[in-house]
């Protein structure tokens, strides 16, 4: 099992430098230039730091007048004048680009976010949304409160500290709901965990 184990993780930390590395490869091919993984990262950093960007905006917000100064710039070459005015936006607002940065940290656990298609919109899913994620995180917090009583499983912090450290690194461009999602299933395990033992301690 120890051997099986080290195993996965050796796969799993190869697989997540090598597969980057190889795109990496295909950029420069298609771009004849260094383009790391892809070219929206530029956008996407606008898109969260400008002076209309808000804490739920996401790529809603309005960017226009960026968008109309990249008008004949190739795919790179706009990628990369976004990033640089998202750059400047924040070394020139530093304390309103650490505020906002905080917010979308926290926006990383809203249970709604403002969309663009407002017709998409619906009061029940958002019901259902903030009943059912909040409840977890409720149970999230009742398993760390008995941490003493029932023992972490191995790994189980590390999957914890993972999803409270993702937003941390998602907050630099902007949070939503649907990249949160793929993290989601990590606290299920952990409050399953919890019910397991406490079930198996009571039979």
């Amino acid at each position: 099992p120890e051997q099986i184990r080290k195993d996965i993780i050796a796969i799993f930390f190869f697989s997540s430098i090598l597969l980057p590395m190889l795109w990496c490869v295909r950029n420069k091919v298609v771009f004849d230039r260094f383009v790391f993984i892809s070219t929206n990262s530029g956008i996407n950093l606008l898109a969260g730091n400008s002076e209309n960007a808000g804490v739920n905006t996401g790529i809603s917000v309005d960017i226009s007048s960026y968008v109309d100064s990249a008008k004949g710039l190739d795919e790179v070459e706009r990628d990369r004048f976004y990033r640089k005015k998202a750059i400047e936006w924040i070394m020139s607002n530093k304390t309103k680009a650490l505020k906002l940065y905080i917010l979308k940290w926290l926006n990383h656990f809203n249970y709604r976010n403002k969309l663009a298609t407002k017709s998409e919109e619906n009061k029940l899913n958002d019901i259902v949304m903030f009943i059912s994620y909040y409840l977890i995180l409720i149970f999230l917090f009742i398993r760390v409160l008995l941490f003493k009583r029932v023992k972490f499983h191995q790994g189980e912090l590390f999957l914890i500290f993972l999803y409270f450290t993702f937003p941390f690194f998602q907050a630099i461009f902007f949070t939503r709901i649907r990249f949160r999602l793929p993290y989601d299933p990590i606290l299920f395990v952990s409050i399953a965990i919890l019910i397991e033992r406490l079930i198996s301690r009571r039979v």
